[in-house]
């Protein structure tokens, strides 16, 4: 008995197709505010832990202006850009509706201060309409570092940032425009 070549590969694109669109509806399941969150985790903070930056290769390298270079993932559209002391995430194809997400994004940026940074104090001196943030030094000292959500006033979609501590890591300058 032989097989025939035109239906075997007619069940077997079938099957590519239906996994395909499987993986999709199973990626799609994970809420928007997590994936926001994992990439800010892997990107920004992993580093405080470890001393290293991720490879960025697989984020599509955008260059803004002379002085500002975004990486973008490519499938979800979060923005990363680096300084020399500091990380930015941001959502750059809108996502999040800021009154349905708002709580769930501070609640696990919570969690993930907790587990980076637990010594950090709240910063009572943010704006609580439009920010969120744990910051160690006074505001305008060079030494102050912390992290901190933006999401309002002018900002439609949350910016994550973290500031690294005089001591800690330094992003690469191939990270820099």
């Amino acid at each position: 008995m032989t097989i025939k070549p035109f239906p075997f590969v007619g069940i077997l694109i079938s099957g590519l197709c239906l996994g395909a669109a499987g993986s999709e509806i199973v990626e799609r399941r994970v809420p928007m505010s997590d994936r926001f969150l994992d990439f800010f985790e892997s990107y920004c903070l992993k580093p405080l832990k470890t001393g290293t930056f991720p490879d960025l290769t697989h984020l599509v390298r955008v260059q803004i202006t002379s002085e500002d270079v975004d990486f973008l993932h490519p499938r979800d559209g979060f923005s990363l850009s680096y300084t020399s002391g500091s990380c930015y995430v941001s959502d750059e194809l809108g996502h999040f509706n800021l009154e349905r997400d708002r709580a769930q994004l501070e609640s696990s940026l919570e969690e993930l201060r907790d587990t980076y940074t637990p010594d950090l104090p709240r910063d009572h001196s943010l704006e609580p309409e439009w920010s969120i943030g744990w910051m160690e030094g006074p505001t305008g000292d060079p030494r102050r570092w912390g992290i901190f959500m933006m999401f309002g006033a002018g900002f439609s979609q949350p910016l994550l940032s973290i500031t690294y501590p005089e001591e800690g890591p330094k992003p690469p300058t191939e990270f820099a425009p």
